[in-house]
């Protein structure tokens, strides 16, 4: 499935920097199978990266890097499975 979404408007929403449009958020709803409403829920809990916690802003930049050199249908394929995860993550913190 094609977003058309860039890599640097999806960087800029993990750190803080700008939100997506209503139509992206739409867009990421029907990818991850969530309801947009779960989407802006998350939105809300990004936080910017943190300038006194240099490790994990190497991290999320290591993380973005490999992430672009990814073809698009892996791409895709990573935000099925962090979906994935984050639901079962979910699960498991509310048992």
């Amino acid at each position: 499935m094609r977003l058309g979404i860039s890599h640097a408007s999806v960087s800029n929403w993990m750190r803080g920097i700008t939100e997506p449009s209503n139509a992206n958020v739409e867009k990421l709803a029907r990818l991850t199978g969530e309801p947009a409403s779960e989407i802006y829920r998350l939105l809300g809990r990004i936080e910017p990266i943190q300038a006194d916690d240099p490790e994990q802003q190497v991290r999320d930049e290591r993380l973005l890097q490999v992430f672009r050199e990814l073809r698009e249908e892996h791409q895709d394929t990573i935000l099925m499975v962090a979906t994935t995860l984050l639901e079962q993550q979910r699960k498991t913190e509310g048992e």
